[in-house]
């Protein structure tokens, strides 16, 4: 990539460098040519719906902004978004036959790897050739690469043998008189690499050792003398100081660069260098090749990634910090309008002048202004990590952040220190170290406070409440996370932002939706819809509307979902955003709440799909487990319901997931009840009441309902009923009583009275459960129907 060493761990880096290259988007171009290259491209992929692929490509690439592109998107999902928008272009792109090649893939960030996954899923029936190379480190990282995928194969490099690599030697330069010895050391120190073969034999003609002498090859009589080195990377460097003064530094120079240079970046960084006899030398010895690949002349790279490592490793640290310096000053002063775009680039480039004059020590005059530099690039992009919930970039800013603040020491100010541990908690938070995160938050606070910045409070309020709303796991927590939540909506009232006072307050709907206050929530929500709307934030509102199509379909007004549902159409279109994956959810749960099960079980078996599509585990989570609940509780068809629990716990666990684990726990006792593992079972409804005693009260009454479940499967009557009976009062107590669970339970309690011969106790249940389900009765009406027949008066046969 441009001026760009691998490995500098820029998240979309090669998959910017294709879309660029496809949209014929050159260097030089200002933002807006590059912006309507893009448009152009993506209309003529798309035509109407190149919008929605266009914003989030254009936040890829630095372009525009993320809250600008994409305002309707929440952090969390950024990264989500721009992956589903990569993945559309590559498909789109692939409708004529096409090649993709990635390149050193070991180095990838892991959105590379998902975007990847998704294209080949994306994909399967186009003409497409995904071509990636990678060293064989890459499956040290990801063994499971390609693994089991129809439309891949594995192509392994091995080591040439030894006869192999004579035969190399022999066509790579057929050399009359090569002494023998020679051959055998070349062969046996070069491992059957043949690039050491091809450089250690453009050596012996650098150094005049083998001569051209007509249409022949033929070695001099110093041929005997040489020495061949240990390993390719001391040939490499052999090959280095066999360079003329020139040649050699402008190859150091280039290293400072990256794979891919221009001749104007090399002259920027050393302008008394002789270009045109240095790069002219460096192409005739092999080590530098024109740069064929892209459309702009003038461009070099180095002939392999090794040499750009050697080149780089001999030059003093010192030096190498100065150059990294001076070239960051020279990428900003060419880039122009294009900062976003290349401001990662230019960041790696000023932490390595930090990084490096650490190392050797340099006086403070040196280290102070280039940690201040580091500091606040890590803070700036951080903070733009933070808004993609990106965990590939914001861990090593946050690691420059918190070195850089070290060495400013008694020179770093109260409010560097809030924003590093501010960075350094939104860190701990995205790669779920939740105590730490909140230990960092809480420390930021106490500094915002200290120093009268309550803006800055505010955020560390925020950002502790959103930790605990993925961690409390008690009473106490929940408690915490109110307090927190509260504090947030205060100081960003008291500053002014109502912005953020609304996003404190979205925060703050989760914790009554734990409690079981859903007429609340559903009040509140609807006061911040109109408050969001007033100020024309048409972003928070969708999310707004969003979690209430949710919090309306459990609760059971089926015409409020509907209104917003509707309203979330509507900020979609105006928004120009694409219809949220979690519109599908809604759906899903409409069919369910409204007793159509098999179409809701349809559903979400094509939510699997969007769910990979997406790469997103929340659509995963929703699939497991609202499959197995209609499969065990409402059908009762246990082995089936039993794959899709079982995934739902797995993914719970690996995701640090708490909101579904309790449900799952409770629903997979059922169905190792039902096996006859009743030991089992009681195990699982004691973990299950564990987990949801933090304060999810509709966690606790599915786990309570799953304890009737059990004992009616172990034939427990009496047992069984007292269960229902708490079960059905829990649910009422909860919020969710007016939904489809308080009707489940009643219609199981009423079953079972019947199956013991109390049909009188019975009756009364079924009418209940049929005034709750009033219109929503769907396939549930066959249950109802049969319970009818069953405690319907048996006529009395004449004697």
């Amino acid at each position: 990539g441009r001026c760009l060493p691998y490995g500098a761990g820029i998240t979309y880096w090669p998959l910017m460098e294709i879309v660029r290259d496809d949209a014929a988007i050159a260097s030089d171009d200002d933002r807006d040519a590059a912006l309507g290259k893009l448009q152009t491209r993506t209309d003529a992929l798309f035509g109407a719906e190149a919008a929605s692929v266009r914003q989030r490509l254009a936040a890829m690439l630095g372009l525009r902004p993320v809250e600008e592109a994409l305002p309707e998107v929440r952090p969390e999902n950024v990264a989500r978004e721009i992956a589903w928008a990569v993945r559309e272009y590559l498909a789109a792109v692939a409708r004529e036959p096409a090649v993709l090649v990635i390149d050193d893939l070991q180095w990838a960030e892991p959105a590379v790897f998902d975007v990847i996954d998704g294209v080949a899923e994306r994909a399967e029936d186009a003409p497409l050739l995904l071509l990636c190379v990678a060293r064989p480190t890459l499956l040290e990282t990801h063994p499971g690469w390609a693994a089991g995928r129809a439309n891949a194969a594995t192509i392994t490099l091995d080591a040439l043998s030894s006869a192999e690599t004579t035969t190399l030697i022999g066509r790579l330069l057929n050399v009359d008189d090569l002494p023998d010895d020679l051959r055998a050391r070349v062969v046996e120190r070069s491992e059957g690499n043949p690039l050491f073969c091809e450089e250690f034999l453009r050596m012996l003609i650098d150094e005049r050792r083998v001569e051209r002498v007509g249409d022949r090859w033929r070695a001099t009589a110093s041929v005997a003398d040489v020495r061949v080195p240990e390993t390719i990377h001391a040939l490499l460097a052999a090959r280095l100081d066999g360079l003329g003064d020139e040649e050699r530094r402008a190859l150091q120079v280039a290293s400072i660069i990256g794979e891919r240079f221009a001749s104007t970046e090399l002259h920027a960084l050393a302008p008394d260098l002789d270009l045109a006899q240095a790069l002219t030398g460096l192409r005739r010895s092999g080590l530098v090749l024109e740069d064929r690949e892209t459309r702009e002349s003038g461009r070099y790279r180095f002939k392999h990634l090794l040499m750009r490592d050697v080149a780089y490793s001999g030059m003093p640290k010192a030096v190498r910090g100065d150059m990294h310096e001076a070239f960051a000053r020279e990428l900003e002063r060419g880039i122009g309008d294009r900062r976003d775009e290349y401001a990662e680039i230019v960041a790696y480039h000023v932490e390595r002048a930090f990084a490096l004059s650490l190392e050797v020590r340099a006086p403070r005059a040196v280290i102070e202004p280039r940690a201040r530099a580091a500091l606040g690039r890590a803070l700036a992009l951080g903070e733009r990590a933070r808004s993609r919930q990106d965990i590939g970039l914001i861990q090593p800013y946050a690691r420059t952040a918190t070195a850089a603040l070290a060495a400013l020491g008694d020179g770093a100010s109260t409010e560097d220190r809030v924003a590093v541990a501010l960075l350094s908690a939104d860190e701990r938070r995205l790669v779920s170290a939740y105590p730490e995160a909140l230990a960092a938050y809480t420390e930021a606070t106490r500094l915002a406070a200290a120093m009268g910045r309550p803006d800055l409070a505010a955020r560390a309020h925020l950002g502790a409440a959103t930790t605990l709303v993925w961690s409390a796991s008690s009473a106490e927590e929940l408690q915490l996370f109110r307090t927190h939540s509260d504090a947030a909506a205060r100081l960003f009232a008291q500053t002014g932002d109502t912005g953020g006072e609304i996003e404190a307050g979205i925060i703050a709907l989760e914790v009554l939706w734990a409690g079981g206050q859903v007429d609340e929530l559903l009040v509140r929500g609807r006061s911040l819809r109109e408050r969001a709307r007033d100020i024309g934030d048409g972003a928070r509102e969708l999310l707004i509307c969003a979690r209430l199509v949710v919090a309306s379909l459990n609760h059971g007004d089926f015409p409020l979902a509907d209104e917003y549902q509707a309203r979330t159409d509507e900020l979609v279109a105006r928004l120009g955003a694409r219809i949220p994956p979690w519109a599908r959810t809604s759906s899903c749960g409409r069919m369910r709440g409204s007793g159509d099960t098999d179409a809701a079980l349809r559903c979400y078996d094509e939510l699997e799909e969007v769910a990979r599509r997406e790469l997103d585990p929340l659509l995963f989570m929703t699939r497991y487990r609202s499959t197995g609940e209609i499969l065990a509780v409402e059908y009762r068809r246990y082995e089936e319901a039993r794959p899709f629990v079982e995934q739902g716990l797995d993914l719970s666990v690996r995701t640090g997931e708490q909101w579904s684990r309790a449900e799952l726990t409770g629903t997979r006792a059922i169905i190792v009840a039902a096996a006859g593992d009743l030991a089992r079972a009681e195990q699982l409804l004691a973990d299950g009441s564990e987990l949801a005693s933090r304060g999810d009260v509709f966690a606790a009454a599915w786990v309570g309902y799953c304890r009737a479940r059990v004992d009616e499967i172990a034939g427990r009557a009496s047992q069984a009923e007292a269960a229902y009976r708490g079960a059905a009062a829990a649910f009422e107590a909860s919020g969710f009583g007016t939904t489809i669970w308080s009707a489940i339970v009643l219609l199981d309690q009423a079953e079972l009275l019947a199956a013991n011969g109390r049909s009188a106790e019975a009756a009364p249940l079924l009418s209940a459960a049929e005034a709750k389900l009033g219109p929503q009765i769907g396939k549930r009406g066959e249950r109802i129907a049969r319970l009818r027949q069953q405690l319907a008066p048996k006529p009395v046969r004449p004697v």
